[in-house]
């Protein structure tokens, strides 16, 4: 990369830096701008001495910065398989039922047209106003009664 382009991307981020948190600029920024300085500490601090206060700090919070944010991403796709330990409380969706708000229904329910005849509403057992939907091929497929 350029040293002018990583000069430019760097003065540019310090500028936005002191006005806002790593946080807010995306990951492939950070990541460029990274790869730019030389991918590692040492490298970053030796590039950017006399262009940052302090070149350490600078360095070490982008690194940290790209390091977190990879690890919550990583975190955030990463589903595992659940057996439930304790026995489910529903009962049926009645058509034309006007539904409390308290009752949770995910967008994807949503999208698939929910609430909706064979639907079923799920309860806390433990806290009865913690209630959400459950739809019809999910219940089906995952739950049966208990006689």
């Amino acid at each position: 990369m350029d040293i002018s382009l990583i000069d430019s991307l760097a003065s540019k981020f310090l500028a936005l830096a002191k006005k806002k948190p790593w946080t807010s600029f995306e990951i492939e920024h950070r990541e460029k701008i990274w790869k730019g300085v030389g991918g590692s500490v040492t490298d970053c601090m030796k590039k950017m001495k006399g262009k940052v206060k302090s070149p350490g700090a600078f360095c070490a919070s982008l690194e940290r910065s790209i390091t977190k944010k990879k690890a919550i991403a990583k975190k955030k796709d990463e589903f595992k398989k659940y057996r439930r330990k304790d026995i489910a409380e529903l009962r049926p969706y009645m058509p034309g039922e006007k539904l409390s708000k308290r009752i949770s229904i995910s967008a994807a329910d949503k999208d698939a047209g929910s609430p909706k005849e064979g639907d079923m509403i799920a309860r806390n057992p433990k806290n009865h106003d913690d209630q959400w939907l459950v739809a019809y091929e999910y219940f089906t497929n995952n739950f049966e009664p208990i006689e």
